[in-house]
């Protein structure tokens, strides 16, 4: 089991209801186009967003935590920098 510390667990909650009424649509196996204000792409296997902000920051953009839960992923699961993450 894991969790993410308290700080990141916040701030995942509040990129979940950024997106949360975003439309999302299946392009390929992994990419996805997030249409928001703007429309992007996201390609969860590659972990890219075309808002550059999930590179820059090595934790999941709204727009990926969108679509990684519109996939029934885990968001945990797409977090570059392990020491967010609390292991049981």
């Amino acid at each position: 089991m894991e969790l993410l510390c308290p700080e990141m667990e916040n701030q995942l909650d509040k990129l979940l209801e950024v997106g949360r009424h975003w439309h999302i649509s299946r392009s390929s196996e992994f990419v996805f186009e997030v249409r928001s204000d703007d429309s992007v792409m996201v390609d969860l296997e590659k972990w890219y967003c075309s808002c550059c902000q999930w590179q820059i920051k090595g934790f999941p953009c709204s727009h990926a935590v969108a679509t990684i839960m519109h996939n029934d992923g885990n968001p945990c699961d797409y977090i570059e920098d392990n020491s967010v993450i609390i292991h049981f």
